[in-house]
């Protein structure tokens, strides 16, 4: 993984006068351009340069402008929302002189008159004050008027729960809420479309009559014309306004008829007009600048929570971790296969942070992790703004959730889990951010498929501490190479002796192995963790010193696969005892060392050899539906797929019939793994298939081999084998005869160089279809198709995929059949069929037939397969004569 640093400074590009000291603090760390006097076009035609831009009042930063600004980070408003005393004195100011009719009587007085009995007004204490807009500003006078003993509501669909509660402040869900309960209603927002009339005449006539207005934030944000008619009727107490829509008020304006009201009190906006004010906003704006080009979380943003610096502080590092986190998950599961990344995240915190309301800064540290490796260098700004809006448009759902689960006697304080599951199981509607109180669904809940990251902090270090069934701690910074294999002697040495030849330094290495729990399934009934295949799976995470070439890359995954796969025909290719001990070709693969998982597709409930966690069956007696229920979404999707599925016209009836399944089935099997990426097809044909064959079932399995040619992968290995030699579960008479021949001319086989013809034993048959498959997964057979004859299948055949040391190879057979030297009796069946029945059988079989058998001279004696002698001896040159 590299983590990208950038090197050039940020632009920021000033229109307005901004003060000396102000600049001094930009221009110490960014290229700072002022210039002042640009038109609207002038402006525009630039804009696109820079990462900042800082405004007062008069530059106008428009939708049309900012679609033009393709670098920019932060638009800073000096004296928007400024944290400035004068601003929030004025609001108190202003409510104490309505609430006390102060204007009133200063007038009244002037003019001579004492009129102590109008001039009644109200205390605030008790009052409820509606602030509307709950940012800094709102805060700071939420908590002045908490010193006057008043109740406090607020409506601000950005505001900050725990920010709200710490000032006495109680969150409504709509504007219509406080407006009813508010016997004062201060704003606190910016001028924008939807701020713009917020307080119209409906909104007014939904208030007490008593209650009193109070706006010093800006003008337009209230109907002054409504207002005016609220006064004036007696539908509103009274105002105090500081801002009006026309600044000066225009002769007969609204605002100038507004300010002349008797129950009004007006200031020239007076809020920010000191000298002091008019300093610090420039100063406070580009500090906020500097902080926010630095990767720091703005203070005081209008369209993002507040976060309390405590707060801030607790996430920092877990920021880092998160983004870190999001994007590990996309390169280490979209680099084995794209369709791999998924949409759906739980993002679970446990400890300190499970009890911190103010968790976007992750949420939005996760979206750009996700999304930044796949990306543009100069693609997507993500940050806390915007990550829910982009994460929305790329279908990404991210449901927070707050875990109950102690961590006491853990050591660190938090903890964050990643899950990314399927999408198929999430029920709710479709968002992109969901928070909810408590984790929904615990960790013991995980299921098969889910794909997960876990990390804590410790000493402010980012910690990844499980990487999906791997448990192992490492710091993910800058390049790692990640190497999923079978643990064994050697292996490190081999993997450092190549990147040092490479010229690749080692900077950290740690090696992670299975989850306790995950090996102690994986090491099935054995009971016995040394003899189990799961435990020396492992991952071995390398931090080195640059990326790594792909020759180098090839040669790491050619040493050595660790995948998945799918398996068709699960109880074909069948072993003695099949409900005991399962397929030749199944229990081949689940003792395979290179297979991590084997999605076996059946029709019926299937043995699992020592309760083998890498079997995960696909049962469902309709085989029709087979291709739609395609482990696409498995983790780690499945990198090959093997067939060896197929039927007699005897057992279904009909030749079409059959077709449905050796033809039509294999090929839509074929189709769902070509789509969900597998590189590696392994199908198992029969010697003499032919597309132009006028026979059926040598017809139906050419038609097919040609077809699953044209799908693409990028190996694809068609094995043709002779009739298979094995006991079948259910009777099948037919061949139930000719296997007994079979087995005849096996024994006499072993007893001298028939002994390489041998391409119809089942085990044979099975371990050259998977070792042909792993040959491809390890790159050592070059792309296309691969036509693996009888004679390649005995030299197949002949390779154990288990370690040549005796002591090794009785280790793995005690696992994957612990029963084969304890409990197995029984022997392969040698009765022979009568002659009356063999002529019988041999007729109705041999109508499926391509070619004679070079042998089957007497047909009432000889097997009825179907090949060529001369391929068969080409393809053997030592056994010609024959």
């Amino acid at each position: 993984m590299a983590i990208l640093m950038h090197t050039t400074k940020r632009k920021v590009l000033i229109p307005e006068k901004v003060s000396p000291d102000g600049l001094e603090l930009l221009k110490d760390q960014f290229d700072v351009d002022e210039k002042k006097g640009l038109s609207a076009e002038e402006l525009k035609k630039i804009i696109g340069e820079y990462d900042a831009l800082i405004v007062r009042s008069e530059t106008k930063v428009t939708a049309d402008l900012l679609s033009a600004a393709k670098k920019m980070k932060v638009v800073a408003r000096a004296g928007v929302g400024v944290d400035n005393v004068d601003v929030q004195s004025a609001t108190s100011h202003v409510m104490m002189a309505v609430a006390r009719n102060i204007g009133d009587a200063s007038q009244s007085i002037k003019a001579g008159l004492w009129e102590r009995s109008r001039l009644v007004g109200v205390e605030t204490k008790g009052k409820t004050l509606a602030i509307v807009g709950l940012g800094k500003v709102g805060l700071t006078v939420a908590r002045i008027a908490n010193g006057l003993g008043m109740r406090l509501v607020a409506y601000d669909p950005y505001a900050n729960p725990s920010l709200a509660a710490a000032a006495s402040v109680t969150l409504k869900p709509s504007l219509a809420e406080i407006l009813k309960e508010a016997d004062f209603l201060t704003l606190h927002t910016p001028l924008v479309a939807s701020t713009k009339g917020m307080i119209g005449k409906a909104e007014l006539e939904s208030m007490k009559p008593t209650a009193r207005i109070l706006n010093v934030a800006r003008g337009g944000m209230i109907d002054e014309d409504a207002l005016f008619e609220a006064l004036d009727a007696g539908t509103i107490g009274g105002a105090g306004i500081d801002v009006f829509t026309s600044e000066p008020p225009e002769q007969d304006s609204s605002a100038t008829r507004l300010i002349a009201h008797p129950k009004v009190v007006a200031t020239p906006h007076l809020g920010a007009s000191t000298k002091e004010a008019q300093e610090n906003v420039s100063i406070d704006v580009c500090e906020q600048v500097v902080s926010i080009l630095s990767g720091e979380l703005p203070r005081s943003a209008v369209n993002a929570p507040i976060v309390l610096p405590d707060e801030y502080r607790t996430l920092q590092p877990f920021i880092s971790l998160v983004e870190k986190m999001g994007s590990l998950y996309t390169q280490h599961y979209s680099s084995v296969k794209k369709d791999s990344f998924r949409t759906t995240f739980d993002l679970i915190y446990e400890g300190k942070l499970a009890t911190i309301n103010t968790t976007k800064p992750l949420f939005a540290a996760l979206v750009k992790g996700l999304l930044t490796p796949i990306t543009s260098s100069d693609g997507l700004n993500i940050n806390i703004v915007n990550a829910e809006l982009l994460a929305k448009e790329r279908g990404i759902l991210i449901n927070e959730q707050r875990s109950r689960e102690n961590v006491e006697d853990k050591p660190y304080s938090s903890f964050i889990t990643l899950r990314a599951r399927a999408s198929r199981s999430v029920s709710q509607q479709p968002r992109s951010r969901n928070v909810s109180p408590s984790a929904a669904r615990s960790l013991q809940q995980t299921q098969d498929d889910d794909q997960i990251i876990q990390g804590f902090v410790s000493g402010n270090k980012p910690f990844i501490s499980r990487l999906d069934k791997f448990k192992g701690e490492f710091v993910p910074r800058g390049t790692l190479l990640i190497c999923r294999n079978f643990d064994s002697v050697g292996k490190i040495g081999y993997v450092g002796n190549l990147l040092g030849k490479a010229g690749v330094n080692i900077k950290f290495m740690n090696v992670a192995p299975l989850d306790e729990e995950v090996e102690e399934r994986q090491n099935g009934q054995t009971g016995d963790s040394e003899n189990g295949m799961g435990s020396q799976e492992a991952l071995m995470i390398l931090g080195v010193d640059k990326p790594v070439g792909e020759d180098v890359l090839k040669r790491l995954i050619g040493e050595e696969v660790m995948t998945t796969a799918v398996l068709a025909g699960s109880t074909g290719l069948v072993l003695t005892h099949f409900p005991t001990q399962g397929s030749n070709i199944l229990t081949t693969l689940l003792a395979h060392p290179s297979f991590s998982t084997i999605h076996a597709y059946t029709r019926r409930p299937l043995p699992n050899p020592a309760g083998s966690t890498k079997l995960q069956p696909i049962t469902n007696s309709d085989s029709s539906q087979w291709p739609s229920h395609y482990p696409s979404s498995a983790s780690p999707p499945p990198q090959a797929m093997f067939s060896a599925l197929g039927t007699t016209r005897a057992q279904v009836g009909s030749v079409e019939a059959q077709r449905a399944i050796d033809h039509d089935l294999n090929l839509s099997l074929a189709q769902a793994a070509k789509a969900a990426g597998a590189d590696v097809y392994v199908l198992v044909s029969t010697n003499g298939a032919d597309a132009n064959s006028y026979f059926a079932y040598p017809k139906m399995k050419g038609e097919l081999e040609d077809e699953v040619k044209k799908l693409g992968f990028k190996h694809t290995v068609i094995l043709r084998p002779g009739l298979i030699v094995g006991d079948r579960q259910e009777s099948r008479p037919a061949e139930a005869a000719f296997r007994a021949i079979a087995k005849g001319l096996k024994g006499l086989a072993s007893s001298g160089k028939l002994t390489d013809w041998w391409a119809q034993d089942a085990g044979v048959i099975a371990r050259a279809a998977v070792q042909a498959g792993v040959r491809c997964l390890e790159g050592k057979r070059e792309g296309g198709v691969w036509m693996v004859g009888m004679g390649e299948i005995v030299e197949l055949g002949k390779e154990l995929h288990t370690s040549p040391t005796p002591t090794r190879q009785s280790k793995q057979q005690s696992l994957i059949h612990p029963q084969t030297h304890t409990t197995s009796k029984h022997t392969s069946p040698t009765t022979m069929p009568s002659a009356t029945q063999a002529r019988t059988l041999w007729r109705s079989v041999a109508r499926g037939m391509v070619e004679p058998h070079p042998f089957a001279r007497n047909p009432i004696t000889m097997p009825p397969h179907a090949w060529r002698a001369g391929d068969y001896s080409r393809k053997l040159g030592k056994t010609s004569a024959v």
